[in-house]
């Protein structure tokens, strides 16, 4: 129970460097509102959760030698 706790608490930790991260840091960082730059915003989190995805599954096969 206790480590789960723990686990909750950083998740919200977490959610709240985010959240404080989008609020205060990335209006100071004047992206222009083009289309290209909301693909990249968007597609980026996916890209990398692909590739952290598909490098574990690579750890994770049994070796075939």
């Amino acid at each position: 129970m206790k480590e789960q706790g723990f686990f909750l608490a950083k998740i919200l930790g977490l959610s709240l460097a985010l959240a404080l991260f989008i609020r205060y840091v990335t209006p100071q960082l004047n992206l222009p509102a083009t289309p290209a730059v909301a693909l990249t915003l968007v597609m980026t989190p996916m890209l990398v959760m692909t590739g952290v995805l598909i490098w574990r599954w690579q750890i994770q096969q049994p070796s075939q030698e």
